[in-house]
């Protein structure tokens, strides 16, 4: 019997803000270095992220993203993803979290 065996990497990640421009570069620069197939992003600190600004501290391949806002100066998550290697089949937002759920793709 042979067994077939995939992985992807995730990187999770505590940003402290992504409103200066210095800070967006650095965050693409590490997420790109690590070639993810997934990212999670915590306390963004952004309101709004319209595709420019995502272009602006994603990789070319997590372009695919959903959004929760901050509230106020606290808080906004951000989930990316390769449409290349996953899927993205739910996500669920709640007052204070957000789930995704991802397949794998052939």
């Amino acid at each position: 019997m042979a067994v077939n065996f995939r992985s992807f990497k995730i990187a999770s990640w505590n940003v402290r803000g992504l409103g200066q421009k210095d800070k967006c570069r650095d965050v693409k620069r590490a997420l790109a270095s690590c070639n993810v197939d997934v990212v999670a992003l915590q306390e963004t600190k952004l309101q709004d992220v319209p595709y420019f600004k995502g272009t602006s501290f994603l990789p070319r391949q997590n372009l695919d993203f959903k959004f929760k806002p901050s509230m106020g100066a606290a808080g906004g998550v951000l989930t990316a993803w390769s449409n290349a290697s996953v899927d993205l089949i739910s996500f669920v937002e709640d007052p204070f979290s957000v789930t995704a759920s991802f397949c794998l793709r052939p």
